[in-house]
């Protein structure tokens, strides 16, 4: 009888073993997918901000000079708003982790994540020059131009000086992106045994960043429907990217209501 239970309770234990072995793998995945997902919001984050922080540099006379607290007023709101886009663009890694296999395909997050910070810095720089360009002349933005169907004047921003310059920026932007990316995958992909509650902060942290980009963005960012463009304050706003003129177009209103 003795023998008959060790024939089986051997195979049981090393099935146990493996089972435990795995789950503990399991648990060292998800720290390091979790602490990849918010490295990889951080740096979509750190991108929109520099390149807002470019286009004030690039236009003193709006932006420098004008008294530090509204600076601070319009930086803090574009800051929301640049949240929300990074939240967006990691909407899929946040799915991706509801599944067994989570983000262990790395290479294929880097890419997703360079394609839509690149595709955010290239349409913030286009909403700059478009604004540059027709905003003043003819109170609209990229935004709004789309939202009417209007063909977007290439030609006119090809040509234009500055766009050597923005090229520039764009071929400097997109490699510190990819650096980041792949410093944040590097750091990432051997974590060792952490305690729960640390797995859970980390969790907590990405959670209460959605919600809060999203709150603040439904409740002061630009109208999320492009028929409700041109009913709406900010209709200058542009709602695609990394959306650069915000900072500036929400300082302006805040003098303008300050001067009312």
């Amino acid at each position: 009888m003795i023998n008959e239970f060790s024939r089986y309770a051997h195979p049981l234990k090393k099935i146990m073993v493996k089972f435990t072995n795995k789950l503990r793998k399991q648990r060292y995945r998800l720290t390091a997918d979790l602490r990849f997902l918010l490295r990889s919001l951080m740096t979509i984050f750190l991108i929109q901000q520099l390149l807002r922080l470019a286009y004030m540099i690039a236009t003193p006379t709006e932006t420098i000079y004008l008294p530090f607290p509204i600076i601070a007023e319009a930086m803090y709101f574009g800051a929301r708003f640049d949240l929300m886009v990074s939240t967006w663009v990691c909407i899929p890694m946040i799915i991706a982790m509801a599944f067994p296999s989570g983000l262990r395909a790395r290479s294929l997050w880097r890419a997703w994540l360079s394609f839509m910070g690149l595709f955010t810095i290239i349409a913030g720089i286009i909403s700059i020059s478009f604004y540059q360009l027709e905003g003043d002349a003819q109170g609209q933005s990229f935004y709004v131009w789309l939202a009417q169907g209007d063909n977007i004047p290439w030609e006119l921003l090809i040509s234009r000086w500055e766009s050597a310059i923005w090229l520039m920026v764009i071929v400097l932007f997109a490699g510190l992106l990819h650096e980041l990316v792949r410093a944040s995958d590097l750091t990432c992909r051997n974590v060792g045994k952490e305690t729960r509650a640390k797995r859970l902060g980390y969790f907590a942290v990405i959670v209460l960043v959605a919600t809060l980009s999203l709150r603040g963005t439904l409740h002061w960012g630009p109208p999320l429907k492009p028929e409700e463009a041109n009913f709406s304050s900010y209709v200058h706003a542009n709602h695609i990217a990394a959306n650069a003129t915000f900072t500036v177009i929400r300082t302006r209103m805040r003098m303008a209501e300050a001067e009312h």
